[in-house]
């Protein structure tokens, strides 16, 4: 799914961020799918937690303009930021498998085919490959 595509609640799967509109600025996300709502809530970048005690439940058929997914899945582009240590990923163009060492606020460190370490930010834009290669 595209970045900044309308869709709706029962469309989006756990993890997905969103929002309700193209005018409202507070990010939501996907919580948990029952068989006829979705569990939401707000999500705060800055403490990176959510904001709300209690998850909201919403209709599936409920309208949002979708941002990005955070779980990521075989094949997806996404950012560093969102893999775990022992992720398995490559670089755009590239065909080079690369590992998470050990994440970090601003660089992960990496692990290169050779063994060597290597640091990417985590905003570099990367191409997903599996969970857990450690």
């Amino acid at each position: 799914m595209n970045q900044r595509t309308f869709t709706t609640l029962g469309e989006l799967r756990i993890g997905d961020r969103f929002v309700f509109g193209p005018a409202r600025v507070d990010v939501w996300q996907v919580v948990n799918q029952t068989q006829k709502h979705t569990e939401v809530n707000q999500y705060a970048k800055a403490t990176g937690r959510f904001i709300h005690k209690y998850d909201e439940r919403k209709k599936k058929t409920t309208r949002v303009l979708f941002i990005r997914h955070t779980v990521p899945v075989p094949g997806e582009e996404f950012f560093m930021e969102d893999l775990k240590e022992g992720d398995v990923f490559t670089l755009p163009q590239q065909s080079t498998q690369y590992t998470v060492a050990k994440t970090g606020d601003v660089f992960y460190t990496i692990t290169q085919p050779d063994g060597s370490k290597g640091k990417a930010g985590i905003l570099t834009k990367i191409i997903f490959v599996k969970h857990g290669g450690l």
